[in-house]
């Protein structure tokens, strides 16, 4: 009886796959089976998995950080920007101000002995004069807490930035 090629290796296949089956069966509680690590391995890793968790926390805690630095930034600008604006759109009466006090400073009112208005146009002036003096005082001192804010405020947001480009 002679044999010929297809059935030899049909057989052969067949032999081959019923080894390989057993062999698989044979290995399949070992695969199914994770191998456990050693007790030290093992620790090890649960203990640079809790690091690892940690240092994602304190990073995430350190973004949030830098966020609200930047918000707190972007919103100390818009104020500044803002009361510029507001000085920028005063600048006349500004002017008007600093001119009058100017003007009280180089020139300022005096009691003449002798004066050839009468005596009542005198105290009216003086009344008006005293009345007028510490409200321009009070704007004078105003403006000028203003145009300090104003530097502060700037000064705040530049180091601000400058600290918030050092963290990102």
């Amino acid at each position: 009886m002679r044999l010929n090629e297809a059935t030899l290796s049909g057989a052969a296949g067949a032999a081959i796959a019923v080894l390989v089956a057993a062999v698989l069966a044979s290995l399949g509680p070992v695969i199914a089976a994770p191998a456990k690590a050693p007790p030290a391995r093992s620790d090890k890793l649960d203990a640079a998995r809790e690091e690892c968790i940690d240092a994602a926390r304190d990073a995430q805690q350190h973004e949030q950080a830098i966020a609200e630095l930047e918000r707190t930034i972007i919103l100390l600008g818009r104020d500044a920007e803002g009361r510029q604006r507001g000085l920028d759109e005063s600048r006349a009466e500004q002017a008007r101000l600093l001119g009058t006090l100017a003007h009280l400073s180089r020139d300022p009112p005096e009691r003449p002995a002798y004066a050839p208005a009468a005596a009542i146009e005198r105290m009216r002036g003086e009344m008006l004069l005293q009345g007028t003096l510490p409200g321009l005082r009070a704007q004078a001192r105003a403006l000028a807490g203003e145009i300090e804010r104003i530097a502060a405020t700037t000064l705040s947001v530049t180091s601000g930035a400058d600290i918030s480009g050092c963290l990102s």
